[in-house]
C-alpha cells in the first residue's frame, strides 16, 4: 500500500510538472479562498467568539456615559468617584486612561513606552494575580504615593532580561524615580481592549480632579456582583445617574449605558461589517471550489483515454480512484500549506475513503458517504459507523495498516 501511494505521489508530481499553468491556477485559487476565510474568521474569533482571558468574563461590563450626541462618552474623575462610591451592583468599578511615559536608562537612548494610568483596583477587578511581585494598594492610588509601576511580561523580558531582581528596582519615567513592584503574566495583555501596554501606574486623582465634572477623558469598566445581571445593573445605574446628574448642572440630559466588556471592543456597525465581509469571503471560497471542480473535471475528461488504457492493462477502479485522489490531494496540500492541521485532516479523510471503505462497500456507497460528510461536516469514518456499513472490528482492522505507516504525531 505504501509503495502504491509513493508511486501515485511521484505520478502526481510529474503530472503537475507537465501542466504548470493548471497547477498554479488550482493552487492559487484554493489558497486565496482558504486564506480569505481564515483571515476573516480570525478577526471574528477575536472580537466575537473568544472569551476574555480573565476569570468570570461574563461579569465584566463597560460603563459608558450617554447624551443626546453619543452613547459612548468617557467620564470625568468626579462623576466616576461618585458612581464607584454610590452604586450597589458592582463589586469593583475601575477607570483607566492611556499614557506615553519616557523611559530613561543609563547608557541607553530615551524610549517612549505605552502605558495605562489605572485606578488601584484595576487588577483586583480583573482577578489576575501578578507573575512576580505584587500589584497596587489603595494607599498607592493617592497623590505623592503613586511612584510605583507594574510591568508587562513583554517589557520585563525585553528591557530587563527577564530578571526576577527587576522587582524592587527603581527606574526613571518622565524624569521621576518610580519603583517596579510587579510583573504581570504574559496572557494578561489583551490588545483589542487596551492596545499594547508596557506598564501600569496608579491614576491617583488629586483633590481638584475629584471635584472636576467638566473634563471627561476616562474610560471605565466594572465587575457585576454575583447574582446581578446586566439588565438589573443597567436599571440601577441609570437611576443613580439620573439622581446624580440632577445634583449637578454640568451633566444635564446624560445617563449611563452598560455593555459586555467583550463586545465593547467593537460597535454594532463594525460587527455587521465583519459578518458581511466574512460572508463575502465565504462566497469567494465557494467560487474557488467551483472553479477548481470545473478545472478538475476538464482535466479528467482529457485523461479519459489514459484511464481506459490503464484499465485495459489491469488497473482496477480503486487503483484509478486512488491515483486521481493523490493528484487532487497534492494540489490541496499546496493550496493550504499554511494550515498543516487542515491538510492532515484532508489526507486522513481521503486515505480512509480510498483504502478502507471502497473495496468493502463499493464506490457508490463510499461516494454517498463522502457527500454526507461534506454536507454535515462529520468525518467519513463517523458516518460509516453511524450507518453500520462495517463493524467496529472491521474498521479497526482496516485502519491498522494506516496507523503503522503514519508518522509519529510528535
Amino acid at each position: 500500500m505504501l509503495d502504491d501511494f509513493l508511486q501515485d505521489l511521484r505520478y502526481a508530481a510529474r503530472s503537475l510538472r507537465r501542466a504548470p499553468g493548471f497547477a498554479a491556477v488550482a493552487i492559487i485559487t484554493l489558497a486565496l479562498g482558504i486564506g480569505a476565510n481564515t483571515a476573516m474568521f480570525s478577526v471574528l474569533n477575536a472580537y466575537l467568539f473568544r472569551q476574555l482571558p480573565y476569570p468570570q468574563p461574563e461579569q465584566l461590563v463597560q460603563v459608558f456615559r450617554t447624551s443626546i450626541h453619543s452613547d459612548s462618552w468617557p467620564h470625568s474623575a468626579a462623576n466616576f468617584v461618585d458612581f464607584r462610591q454610590r452604586n450597589d451592583v458592582f463589586t469593583e468599578m475601575v477607570t483607566f486612561d492611556g499614557m506615553s511615559p519616557v523611559l530613561i536608562r543609563d547608557g541607553q537612548p530615551a524610549e517612549r513606552l505605552q502605558g495605562m494610568s489605572v485606578s488601584g483596583n484595576f487588577f483586583a477587578a480583573l482577578r489576575v494575580p501578578p507573575a512576580i511581585g505584587r500589584v497596587f494598594t489603595d494607599a498607592e492610588d493617592q497623590p505623592n504615593t503613586n511612584d510605583v509601576v507594574v510591568l508587562s511580561e513583554r517589557l520585563w523580558r525585553t528591557h530587563f532580561g527577564a530578571d526576577p531582581g527587576a522587582v524592587g528596582r527603581t527606574i526613571q519615567l518622565d524624569g521621576r524615580s518610580v519603583q517596579v513592584i510587579g510583573v504581570m503574566p504574559p496572557d494578561f495583555e489583551y490588545p483589542i481592549l487596551w492596545n499594547s501596554v508596557d506598564l501600569w501606574r496608579p491614576i491617583a486623582f488629586t483633590p481638584e480632579q475629584r471635584q472636576d465634572r467638566g473634563n471627561n477623558y476616562l474610560r471605565a469598566f466594572a465587575r457585576l456582583k454575583p447574582g446581578v445581571d446586566i439588565q438589573q445593573a443597567q436599571q440601577a445605574m441609570s437611576t443613580l445617574a439620573a439622581n446624580l446628574f440632577r445634583e449637578h448642572d454640568s451633566n444635564q440630559n446624560e445617563s449611563l449605558r452598560l455593555a459586555p466588556l467583550q463586545r465593547s471592543a467593537s460597535t454594532d456597525a463594525s460587527r455587521n461589517v465583519m459578518w458581511f465581509t466574512f460572508g463575502l469571503a465565504g462566497f469567494v471560497l465557494l467560487i474557488a471550489c467551483a472553479n477548481l471542480a470545473n478545472l478538475q473535471l476538464v482535466r479528467s475528461v482529457t485523461r479519459t483515454r489514459e484511464h481506459s488504457v490503464r484499465a485495459a492493462l489491469g488497473a482496477g477502479r480503486l487503483r484509478l480512484l486512488r491515483q486521481s485522489m493523490t493528484v487532487l490531494r497534492t494540489r490541496c496540500i499546496d493550496g493550504i500549506a499554511a494550515n498543516p492541521e487542515r491538510a492532515r485532516e484532508l489526507l486522513d479523510r481521503s486515505t480512509a475513503l480510498a483504502t478502507a471503505l471502497s473495496p468493502h462497500i463499493g464506490y457508490a456507497a463510499t461516494a454517498d458517504i463522502a457527500k454526507e460528510a461534506v454536507r454535515t461536516g462529520k468525518s467519513i469514518l463517523q458516518i460509516a459507523r453511524e450507518r453500520g456499513v462495517l463493524s467496529e472490528a472491521q474498521l479497526d482492522a482496516l485502519l491498522a495498516p494506516e496507523r503503522m505507516t503514519s508518522p509519529d504525531p510528535e
